[in-house]
């Protein structure tokens, strides 16, 4: 069998990917290959779907990796688990053509499916995290004027193409109701998509929600402070983490909640909408029998209204004391920063290694 685990984002997708290779010795011994693959991450399969012209080629580095793990599953006679969000953008005949690879394996596709306005709280975070300075009203706006254009708000985008897949199966985890039963999101991909039972994670939580100070702090110092999250050098949210201890980070948070209370804002966010009962409908009628497990009451989505909370960031720097820690934060991640300019350099070398590290398994018959 073929495994493709296709995302989305901010669905656990991290901390199934942490134990997926964390695991890998155990996953052998049960049957299953979770190929370590590309430079860029150790965890997922992510320069599989960047690289989507080679698959569909035949040639290339890319190609010629995922050739050998193919080799690799079909000498020791083993199930392969494939994961990356980007697959989930990816065409019928571009699946196809990596399954082909793998010879005459069942396919299954793997979807985790949550709440789509959890989703977006959760990804303009990321997005925070990432570089990107829009203030949450502004991204929420954006994503609801045509919702069913939004892929955060509308899943049915990368469900449809493929459940077209004719010759694939489908497991359809889902998240809140995983949650909802207190059950664990690793142990059920195993037993729901790999027939694993007894499986138990060892990976901690990833990518836990931070406190909404210190992601507001990203943010400006992302547009205030000029920090450029670029390739080749560490995104904003991984060179604060970094570069700030956790005594700086405490003192960032509590200085924006004591003293930023004047900016700090709510927005109310409704469920009640046309496009979200269309929504949970149309879900039901095109994948329910892969849902898995099966949501109680009936419903996919909580309809209770929330209110997020966010700061405005003109206000905040209002504030002299987040303006200081705003500036001096600003200093230490200045361009010739000696520290943030070791990272860099780190980064640059862990990737290099990773490049020759599938250069020599290549090679290797």
């Amino acid at each position: 069998m073929l495994v493709l685990h296709v995302g989305p984002h901010k669905t656990g997708t991290t901390y199934l990917q942490a134990n997926f290779k964390q695991q890998r010795a155990e996953l052998l011994k049960r049957g299953w290959l979770y190929p370590v693959l590309g430079v860029r991450t150790a965890l997922a399969h992510h320069e599989i779907v960047e690289h989507a012209d080679q698959i569909m080629a035949g040639a290339g580095r890319v190609f010629d990796d995922v050739a050998a793990a193919a080799r690799e599953a079909e000498a020791r006679r083993l199930n392969v688990l494939l994961s990356a969000e980007g697959f989930r953008r990816w065409r019928p005949r571009q699946v196809s053509a990596l399954a082909r690879m793998f010879g005459k394996r069942e396919l299954r596709i793997v979807y985790v499916l949550r709440d789509p306005m959890s989703v977006v709280r959760s990804m303009w975070a990321q997005s925070v995290k990432l570089g990107g300075a829009e203030p949450l009203p502004r991204f929420l706006a954006r994503h609801m004027r045509d919702p069913a254009r939004s892929r955060l708000l509308n899943p049915l985008r990368d469900l449809r193409p493929h459940l077209r897949q004719d010759a694939a199966d489908f497991t359809i985890l889902l998240y809140d109701e995983i949650a909802g039963r207190g059950l664990d999101l690793y142990s059920a991909f195993a037993s729901e998509a790999l027939s694993l039972d007894g499986v138990a994670p060892t990976a901690a939580s990833a990518n836990a929600r931070q406190p909404l100070e210190a992601t507001e702090f990203l943010r400006l110092l992302s547009t205030v402070g000029g920090y450029a999250s670029t390739p080749g050098r560490l995104d904003v949210g991984d060179a604060v983490r970094l570069l700030f201890s956790p005594q700086d980070r405490e003192e960032i948070v509590a200085t924006i909640r004591e003293r930023g209370g004047s900016a700090r804002r709510k927005l109310a966010v409704s469920r009640d909408t046309a496009h979200y009962e269309r929504l949970q409908t149309e879900l039901f009628e095109l994948a329910g029998a892969h849902f898995r497990p099966w949501p109680t009451g009936e419903r996919l989505f909580s309809s209770e209204p929330e209110a997020w909370d966010y700061y405005d960031a003109d206000a905040l720097m209002r504030v002299p004391e987040v303006a200081k820690l705003v500036k001096r934060g600003a200093r230490s991640m200045g361009r010739t920063g000696l520290r943030l300019a070791v990272m860099n350099g780190g980064l640059q070398a862990v990737m290099a290694g990773r490049r020759l590290r599938n250069l020599v398994a290549a090679r290797l018959p």
